[in-house]
């Protein structure tokens, strides 16, 4: 299970230790809540910072650090690496905190006053799919880059869609999403689903993670209980992907690599820089492919019963 480490820092030093007890226990509920979803055990350390002059907007999330994980056209992809840490389990930022969420002491002030903690809750939830997955490169501290989330859209800057398979399946179609205000599930698909990820909640509106927010999550990269891509950067790490069909993809042709069994689990080796992967419940190993077009990728599908295979 996810180990939420939660840090809250009041910048107004008005509200009360049994105040912030509550905020930390309402940020943790919902780092859980992601959790549920997720087949990640590793620690999550979630830095939320109360300030005030945020208002009207109820809350803001930085990703200050990314994961190079792949190449494509020619340009670098990255996750956050809170989204790296949750799929391989390496800590990329090491005592740094993995997530940093600005909530806007107004909008605590007045949730705490009407007593409608939950709708906390659903904020940090909308704020933690941020920090995890939806987030394009216009809005990390890195513009030489595309993020996992960038490769899945299409469709024009008026009408960009979201077409992972796993979302557009569930959805019955792409997803529209709008960056009117940041990276978000357009209004339509978020209302229908009743997702806590739209570009904006109404005030003490409650929304749990659903089905949507989960397959979009499974697309971009996180280990879930559906049919997940993971995309592996050069780092040493354990992937345990959980039920489904998935894929470890990596970011090397596949002559770099050497695959052997170790117990019940999958080591993958890249043997130029000697990191190694442990793979745990994934079906499907895809490399770049050297012949071909340049985002040419070759998939090889894990035996059943081996001990080593040639790649």
């Amino acid at each position: 299970m996810l180990r939420p480490q939660i840090y809250i820092r009041d910048r107004t030093n008005k509200l009360s230790r049994s105040d912030l007890n509550l905020i930390g226990d309402i940020a943790e509920k919902a780092a859980l809540g992601w959790g549920e979803h997720l087949s990640a055990t590793s620690s999550l350390t979630v830095d939320l910072s109360i300030q005030p002059g945020l208002d009207p907007a109820v809350a803001t999330t930085y990703v200050e650090y990314t994961v190079p994980v792949a190449s494509r056209k020619g340009q670098k992809v990255v996750a956050s690496v809170a989204a790296y840490k949750l799929a391989t389990g390496f800590d990329f930022n090491g005592d740094l905190p993995d997530v940093k969420i600005n909530l806007a002491y107004e909008t605590v002030q007045r949730s705490l006053a009407e007593n409608k903690s939950a709708y906390l809750y659903t904020i940090i939830i909308h704020e933690l799919g941020h920090a995890l997955f939806l987030t394009g490169w216009e809005h990390y501290n890195i513009y030489d880059a595309l993020t996992v989330f960038d490769l899945f859209l299409s469709g024009s800057a008026d009408d960009p869609r979201f077409t992972g398979p796993n979302a557009a399946r569930i959805a019955g179609e792409p997803v529209s999403i709008t960056h009117a205000t940041g990276t978000h599930v357009g209004w339509d698909a978020a209302e229908a689903f009743r997702s806590p990820l739209g570009p904006a909640l109404t005030r003490g509106d409650v929304r749990p993670i659903t089905s949507l927010d989960v397959a979009m999550a499974s697309d971009c990269g996180l280990p879930t209980d559906l049919d997940d891509t993971i995309l592996i950067g050069h780092f040493p790490g354990t992937v345990d992907a959980g039920a489904g069909v998935d894929t470890a993809a990596f970011d090397d042709f596949h002559q770099a690599y050497k695959l052997y069994r170790r117990g019940s689990d999958w080591v993958v080796t890249h043997e130029p820089t000697g990191y190694e992967n442990t793979l745990q419940n994934v079906e499907k190993l895809r490399f770049r492919e050297p012949i071909g077009p340049p985002d040419a990728t070759v998939t090889v599908t894990l035996p059943a019963s081996a001990d080593e295979i040639s790649l």
